[in-house]
């Protein structure tokens, strides 16, 4: 029986800066454990002990990852990695206390007596012990077989011979576990890297030489180039005719739908591997495509049923009686979900540490986690909150678009804001301030973080504007109701006269209504003199489609015809209407809409952020070769060369007409041998820094 070690909890935490969370263990171990993996590693890349600021923080504690890995799965299954010199040899203790399987020792191939204290204690605890020789083909066979004897005399269970750089030939491999094998080493291991694409290959040639434990991840992700993928090595090792265990599957799916953002466009997809194994042709994948949807199945299970055709012509009538064939096998058994089970199992068995508090750093350090494993950008907004019973501070949501990742902090009491950037100085990349709260951002130097002002104000009526656009009611055909005067609202009502919507106004005070009143209709006519949008005070007599309220507890109230049961309402603040509101309108079937600004701080986050790069890498001039250029918002002299970018340039845009334009392709035609002078420089250095 080959056992392959899925060790994606472990190895696979390099390129993400071991950021696995004691939930990803948990999730991610239950649905390995339910696709038929008996091994699992888990903890740091580096082993025990290794979470510091020498190696690098993880996202748990050496125990958390134990214990999580401890809650979900059966006594033996789970093991980790251990570095003498990294790990304290106490560190062990850990493993058995929570009734892990085994332990693996990880020593420089020259310099295996450091395992022995290790491999001795693992045996008292009653471990199975693995000895893995890092770098073992810096040793000759003779020499990896002499140590491995010495190794296995200690009490170690497995010999693990460890391809650290992925650069051994499949011969090498060969050649070391079979003389391992010869010598009398009973069990012997595997753990290949991908850096010449041939962990797969080895790990195969390991098994035919003798290795029965094999070491994989899902995606191949790892350090460096990654390991041998288990999705492809199981499908290679059911090829060959090996009896896995493994449902390969329940494993795609963990492997596509949680480790694939993880890793970023690396190792193959799950459709790729199911067309190798069964040798189909991509070429007949549209008709894959439109059977498998029109008969339910899944398009792997259809690619590997219909794989070369044994012979038969591919065609629509051969796919379609296959896939309704597998249609009918569906509909008799059901398909497991892998991830809603192994979520399932870990929401059961895994009670996820509480804070006390949940406090900003926390919050920090959830969103470096994120970042680190997406790839997406860190920023953090701080404002003052417009809710009146939060004790000091709170951290509505952590918001994630397609670029970056947006941690939210509202303040009781502006008077915190310095402590809370303290706190935080240098702990994310970016801090926007929200402007209303009026500090100069030069205060902040002393921190490595970006700070950058926003407002959050305009996150408020972007999202409102978008978000009733969306639904088609920003409309001059609408009538609008604004409740509630104050900056935000104002704000909002400049847009609806920018989109020629009239609209009416409600406050409790009278004083600042007709304040807000005049205000508004002044900009009407000076900044849209041809709009035929009306501002007035609400009388009750007009028909509203849109309410729109911006005032905590206004006194606006239902009872009065203008409103309708298809009158769209919106809290556009927070807890902007009343309980005799909000019951009148449950009575009347008028739905009551609370305003989710997170789409409307993306973009203005997004703005801010990218006008300063702007600012910091493409405003100025410079000289190149002795040409003078420019870039960004410069107005160049006659004759300068002008670029996308100052600091990182890629591409030359033309000639500077000396007031902020550019030349015609004639008129640029004396200064050519200035563009090519550039344009050489900019290719020489972007061929460079490849």
């Amino acid at each position: 029986m080959i056992d392959i070690l899925e060790c994606t909890l472990r190895d696979a935490s390099y390129p993400i800066s071991y950021q696995f969370t004691a939930e990803d263990t948990a999730i991610i171990a239950t649905g390995l454990f339910q696709a038929g993996f008996k091994r699992i590693e888990i903890g740091h890349g580096l082993g025990l002990g290794a979470s510091s600021i020498k190696y690098g923080f993880a996202a748990a504690s050496d125990e958390e990852y134990i214990a999580a890995a401890s809650s979900v799965l059966p006594p033996g299954i789970f093991g980790l990695f251990a570095i003498p010199g990294i790990a304290e040899l106490e560190a062990l203790d850990l493993v058995a206390k929570y009734k892990g399987g085994f332990v693996r020792i990880g020593t420089d191939v020259k310099d295996t007596k450091l395992a022995e204290s290790f491999i001795k204690k693992g045996k008292d605890l009653g471990l199975e012990v693995s000895a893995n020789l890092m770098k073992t083909y810096s040793a000759s066979v003779s020499e990896v077989v002499e140590r491995s004897l010495q190794l296995q005399e200690w009490g170690a269970d497995i010999i693990a011979v460890v391809d650290s750089a992925g650069g051994m030939m499949p011969e090498a491999v060969r050649s070391y576990i079979r003389s391992l094998s010869l010598a009398g080493v009973k069990k012997i291991g595997f753990h290949g890297h991908n850096n010449l694409q041939l962990a797969v290959a080895n790990t195969l040639i390991a098994i035919e030489s003798g290795a029965t434990i094999v070491d994989a991840t899902l995606r191949g992700l790892g350090r460096s180039t990654g390991n041998a993928q288990t999705e492809a090595l199981v499908m290679c090792m059911e090829r060959l005719g090996y009896n896995t265990g493994i449902d390969i599957f329940e494993t795609m799916d963990i492997s596509d739908k949680i480790i694939a953002p993880l890793a970023r466009g690396r190792g193959s997809d799950s459709i790729e591997i199911a067309s190798g194994y069964s040798m189909f042709h991509s070429g007949y994948m549209p008709l894959i495509e439109k059977e498998s949807k029109s008969n339910g199945v899944d398009i792997r299970k259809l690619i590997i049923a219909v794989g070369d055709g044994n012979g038969q012509l591919i065609n629509e009538e051969f796919v379609s009686k296959i896939a309704k064939s597998l249609s009918k096998e569906a509909d008799n058994i059901a398909e497991p979900d892998s991830v809603k089970n192994a979520i399932n199992s870990f929401q059961t068995k895994f009670q996820t540490r509480i804070d006390a508090e949940h406090d900003i750093l926390t919050l920090v350090s959830e969103i470096n986690s994120v970042s680190k494993k997406t790839g997406k950008l860190p920023v953090l907004t701080i404002t003052q909150s417009i809710n009146p019973l939060i004790e000091k501070f709170s951290i509505p949501y952590i918001h994630i678009n397609d670029s970056l990742l947006i941690g939210n902090v509202e303040l009781k009491f502006i008077d915190d804001l310095n402590d809370t950037v303290k706190d935080i100085a240098g702990l994310v990349e970016y801090i926007l301030i929200d402007a209303s709260l009026n500090v100069n951002i030069s205060n902040f130097e002393y921190t490595t973080s970006k700070i950058i002002r926003y407002s959050e104000e305009n996150a408020r009526v972007n999202a409102i504007e978008s978000y009733l656009s969306s639904i088609k009611l920003l409309e001059s055909n609408k009538k609008y109701l604004i409740s509630g005067i104050n900056s935000c609202s104002l704000a909002f009502a400049d847009r609806l006269l920018g989109n020629n919507i009239s609209f009416c106004l409600y406050d409790d005070s009278t004083d600042i209504l007709m304040g807000a009143l005049s205000l508004l209709m002044q900009k009407s006519k000076l900044l849209y003199p041809k709009s035929e949008a009306t501002v007035e005070v609400y009388d009750g007599n007009s028909v509203i489609d849109v309410i729109a309220s911006f005032k905590l507890n206004s006194s606006l109230s239902l009872q009065t015809s203008s409103f309708h049961t298809s009158t769209f309402i919106i809290d556009a603040y927070l807890e902007s209407f009343t309980d005799i509101f909000l019951n009148d309108a449950k009575g009347y079937n008028m739905p009551v809409y609370r305003l989710d600004i997170r789409a409307g701080l993306s973009s203005e986050v997004a703005l801010r952020i990218e006008t300063q790069k702007l600012i910091s890498n493409v405003l100025g001039k410079n000289l190149i070769n002795e040409i003078p250029v420019i870039a960004g918002g410069v107005i160049g002299e006659l004759g300068m060369v002008v670029l996308d970018s100052l600091n990182h340039p890629k591409k030359v845009l033309g000639i500077a007409n000396g007031r902020g334009g550019l030349l015609s392709k004639i008129d640029e035609l004396p200064y050519i041998d200035s563009i090519e002078k550039v344009r050489g420089h900019i290719l020489l250095n972007l061929f460079h820094k490849k």
